[in-house]
């Protein structure tokens, strides 16, 4: 991305933060930097990052990154500015390597525990509230030796989110044979077994709340004796979906578009006339038209995870796999039964409701 985008982008951001500030005072802008891997263009990062101070006081920044470069200067300046990194790190090594490699097929494990060591002993104040890590996994994952390893390593390594490798429109699992399959799921029932154990006994786990615990969270946090309709927008009634242009993600040439995990098949705009109220429209109609139509009479609307970025193929929004709404039911009620035999065991509702819910916005890099 050239300085100039990332320039305007800013600057187009923060004007048009001010007038949202009138109906929300106390909102703070959120400037984030993404890529592949947004430190090989630190240059660009120092630039915007002085360059957002200078016009607006108060601007919070994040980044997410793989960690190898997180040392030196690029560590020196992430510490000096506060800005929030996620560093994904899938594991222990054989896991983390099995991955997360170098052209050459070797690992970046040891880098990355490295890195993180010798930010946090420098920076300790700084690593402690900014710094967090963010877990991969799929169906080749040892989950139960990634729970033991983050439990070993609570102290350096917080874990935020623990995510499945998405696969929408893609072949990533198929080469996963069933026994592998099988294998997978016997190991995570394992690890939710071992997550129940936890709370009964009133201990945490940050890995196994965040891999089993965050759908019960949403369950326990929906919101309840409240019309659908005043939930959600009249625009975009059902789904998880947000709303284009609460979030702005810029791709390198400028086109803005709703979120950093969006393809770049739908913009909302660009960075010279920032975002375009006809093709929000467009985009809007298309997924109602395509995604939600036979949601009014689903028994799990309101804990829905579809959405634009999960959804949006080549010219279309698609459901991938076909039958994904009736995994979705499926699973959710499983979680229902879940939540309420805890609850029936006598675990306190405030220790499963432990992943404090945000709203997020900003302009994204």
């Amino acid at each position: 991305m050239e300085s100039s985008i990332a320039k305007e982008a800013v600057k187009k951001y923060l004007n048009t933060l001010k007038e949202t500030k009138r109906r929300n005072p106390y909102l703070k802008p959120i400037i984030g930097f993404y890529g592949g891997e947004p430190l090989l263009n630190f240059d660009l990062i120092k630039e915007v990052i002085n360059y957002a101070k200078k016009i607006y006081k108060g601007c919070f920044f994040t980044l997410t990154t793989n960690g190898i470069l997180l040392r030196k200067e690029i560590a020196d300046f992430l510490a000096q500015n506060e800005v929030a990194i996620a560093v994904s790190l899938n594991g222990q090594r054989e896991e983390h390597d099995r991955l997360r490699v170098f052209p050459d097929h070797s690992g970046s494990f040891d880098i990355i525990l490295k890195n993180l060591i010798n930010l946090s002993e420098k920076y300790s104040d700084y690593y402690k509230k900014f710094c967090s890590i963010i877990v991969c996994y799929d169906y080749g994952s040892d989950i139960i030796e990634m729970s033991r390893f983050f439990d070993k390593q609570a102290d350096l390594l917080k874990v935020a989110r623990v995510n499945m490798i998405s696969d929408s429109f893609g072949r990533w699992y198929k080469r996963y044979s069933k026994e592998d399959k099988e294998k997978f799921f016997e190991r995570m029932e394992y690890c939710k077994q071992m997550y129940f154990e936890h709370l009964k006994r009133g201990n945490e786990n940050r890995f196994l709340s965040a891999l089993i615990g965050t759908p019960y969270t949403l369950i326990l946090n929906r919101s309840i004796n409240i019309l659908y309709s005043l939930t959600r927008p009249k625009f975009l009634p059902f789904t998880a979906t947000c709303v284009p242009g609460t979030k702005v993600a810029v791709d390198p040439d400028g086109n803005l578009h709703c979120c950093e995990k969006m393809n770049y098949n739908f913009p909302i705009g660009n960075v010279q006339k920032w975002l375009e109220i006809e093709k929000i429209g467009i985009l809007v109609e298309k997924y109602n038209s395509e995604i939600t139509k036979d949601c009014l009479n689903c028994c799990v609307k309101r804990l829905c995870p579809l959405c634009f970025a999960l959804t949006a193929g080549i010219e279309k929004f698609e459901k991938e796999p076909a039958d994904v709404c009736e995994k979705i039911r499926k699973s959710i009620k499983k979680q229902f039964e879940e939540v309420w035999s805890l609850l029936e065991d006598g675990v306190d509702l405030f220790d499963i409701v432990t992943q404090k819910g945000y709203k997020q916005g900003g302009v994204f890099l």
